[in-house]
This record gives structure tokens, sequence and C-alpha cells, in this order.
């Protein structure tokens, strides 16, 4: 059971917002744009988790192209080393988005560690893969995940561990970088994400460090 009484398996709804030309996405918290959506806590706590749980909240806004994510961490022993595309940026201090755009479909991975460095695949059967990581996915290519921007609160590494408490945010501007895909393992997906964005999504919002710590879904 959460705080308030609700059980944890029960699946959670969030109406995203969607703004207009005219508003604009402020860089803090609370200003501009971001004072529109709903704060979503971060508190669903896996049972093989450690005691540290940095209290993470996150905001969820649209418009006709992106899908805009700001995550907010309150954490201590913050430490990044994976600085380049598709490095294993869940083992650093990290933040994670999976969206799934249809119900019984595969989903997207976005993983962002602290520093703004982004894993991301579709994943379509996440059970282990024995070498590889999962049974079955396709790596996002480089060219497509340059649509999405990053900002990061941190600097691209940050090492040695910062132990002592300090806040910090990844902001995400996911310009549906679907559309963009090319190849035919793609071309399915893109005739039935047509007509679909912005209905009713399914995501899991996760705060891990190595492993999974809390989650949101």
């Amino acid at each position: 059971m959460r705080k308030d009484g609700t059980d944890l398996n029960e699946r959670r709804q969030c109406n995203i917002k969607r703004m207009t030309r005219s508003m604009m996405l402020d860089n803090s918290w609370s200003l501009g744009s971001w004072d529109l959506a709903p704060v979503l806590q971060v508190d669903q706590f896996h049972a093989s988790s450690s005691s540290h749980r940095p209290m993470t909240t996150v905001k969820l806004l649209h418009d006709e192209h992106d899908l805009h994510v700001a995550f907010r961490v309150q954490d201590r022993f913050v430490r990044c080393v994976h600085t380049e595309y598709q490095s294993d940026v869940y083992l650093d201090s990290c933040v994670e988005f999976f969206l799934q755009p249809v119900a019984g479909g595969g989903y997207f991975n976005f993983e962002i560690n602290c520093g703004g460095a982004l894993l991301l695949y579709f994943i379509e059967d996440p059970a282990p893969g024995g070498a590889k990581r999962f049974r079955q996915f396709c790596p996002v290519p480089e060219d497509i995940a340059r649509l999405i921007k990053i900002e990061p609160s941190l600097p691209r590494r940050v090492d040695p561990e910062i132990a002592e408490p300090i806040t910090w945010t990844i902001r995400q501007h996911s310009i549906f970088f679907v559309r963009a895909v090319r190849g035919p393992r793609w071309r399915d997906l893109g005739t039935v994400l047509a007509g679909k964005l912005f209905q009713v999504w399914r995501s899991n919002l996760a705060s891990p460090l190595g492993k999974l710590v809390a989650d949101w879904q």
C-alpha cells in the first residue's frame, strides 16, 4: 500500500496537458509552462531495492510535435562515468522513462544518466537474452536519437562521487523521432503509431542506480 492508502499494483493514470504554440518552457521546475504540469511521485519501491531511495518527481507536457519530460531528483552518492550514446548509463545515477505507444506492443526505454547520456532501445521482448540484455530488441539509430534534446543540470561526467545531498534535474524534449526512422524493421511500427500520438499511452518512470529503486506506472 502507498501512504495514501492506494494499492501499489493499481495502475495510475495521468492526463498530460497540451501546450499551445504561444507557451514557453522555462528552465525552472515551476515556472512557465512547467507550472501547468501535475507532479508525479516516483514512489513504488522494488522489493530488492537498496535503502537509498532518492525523492524523485516528474512532470510531463506535450505539444503537436514533442513530448516534454522533466525529472527532479533529491539525491546523494551521485556519480556518472558513461558519456557516450548507448553506453551503460543504468549503472550511473540515472532516470528512466519507458513508453509503450500501443497496448500489447513493444516499448521505448529512454535511460538517461545525470550527465545527460542516453541509452535508447525499442524492446519487443524484455526477457533476459543470455549474452544480450533483452531477448528481442532494436537499438534506436543515433541519427534518430539526435532528434531528442536532453538538458541535464550536472556536467557530462560526475566523478568522483558527490556524497552529500544534491538536487539534479533532467529535461527531455522528444520530437517524435519514430516518423523519421528508416528501414523495413521500423516501417510497420510507424504505420501502427500513425494517428495514435497523444492518445492513451502506457509508461513507466523510474529512478534507478545500478538496479531498480522506484517507479511510477
